[in-house]
Order: structure tokens, then C-alpha cells, then sequence
């Protein structure tokens, strides 16, 4: 940072924040609260977990809500398989029927694709947010200067 400029420059910006801990922690929290909401509210509120993602994340955002999300809805419909095979493959089945004979795998494939989409555009609304809400002159935190108290 310049004496005259108090702000980052873009490569300061990247040295502080792109540590591969932040994006697993936060994927892995947008993950999480994305199946709690799946289970408890149903798959339409999932779009606030890629908003928490996106808004945590800022730049990018979309990107962890999305990965986010997509994950959470793979983990649900590996749970189905693991649970009960024999009437998930049947739902997949069925579902596929009527879509319109498509395998059970495309159904899933799918499925994840909305829950990707899903959480890409929770994850682009939780950057907006984050823009709109945080002042341009807050610096941007790192996991990593938070813990050990460096720049």
C-alpha cells in the first residue's frame, strides 16, 4: 500500500486472500448450511447458502456458492443411494420416464446442475451484497493474518 493510496493494490489483494484454506472453509460451510436448509426448508431456500457463500467470499463468489450447493445436492442423492438403492433407483428411473427416458444417471446429473445453478446465482446475489454493504476502504481479511496477527 502507497502512502498516498490506503487501499490494496490488486496483488497485495491476491497475496492476502488466496490461501486455499478460505475457498475449502467456505465451500465447505456453504455446503453445509445448504443441506441443513435442504432438509429442514426444502431445496428452494438453498439459495441463501450460496448467498452466505458469495457474500463471504466477495470476488468470485458465485464460484463457492455454486461448487457449494452442487455438493450438497451430490451428498443428498448419494445418501438416497447408500440408504435405500433399491427405491432411489426407482425414483430415478421414474423421473427419467418422465422427462422423457432419460437414463437415471442423466437425472442426477441434472439434479446437481440445478442445485450448481442454484448456488451460482445465490452466490452472485451474496457478492452484490457484499458490495453494497461493506465499505470500499474496509481492507479485505485473511484467514491467515487473522490467526497469526500479520499484515
Amino acid at each position: 500500500m502507497s502512502e498516498a493510496n490506503p487501499l490494496p493494490t490488486r496483488s497485495e489483494h491476491r497475496e492476502r486472500t488466496n490461501e486455499p484454506t478460505n475457498y475449502l472453509m467456505i465451500i465447505l460451510l456453504t455446503a453445509l448450511v445448504a443441506y441443513l436448509l435442504h432438509t429442514i426448508l426444502g431445496w428452494p431456500w438453498v439459495l441463501l447458502a450460496g448467498v452466505l457463500g458469495g457474500a463471504l467470499k466477495g470476488r468470485f463468489g458465485w464460484v463457492h456458492g455454486a461448487v457449494g450447493v452442487g455438493l450438497s445436492w451430490a451428498a443428498l442423492w448419494m445418501g438416497r443411494f447408500v440408504g435405500n438403492a433399491d427405491y432411489a433407483g426407482r425414483m430415478t428411473e421414474l423421473l427419467g420416464n418422465v422427462l422423457g427416458n432419460l437414463s437415471p444417471a442423466a437425472v442426477v446429473g441434472f439434479s446437481v446442475l440445478i442445485g450448481l445453478i442454484i448456488g451460482a446465482l445465490g452466490g452472485l446475489i451474496g457478492t452484490q451484497l457484499r458490495l453494497l454493504i461493506l465499505p470500499k476502504s474496509v481492507p479485505p481479511v485473511s484467514l491467515k493474518s487473522t490467526l497469526t496477527g500479520s499484515p
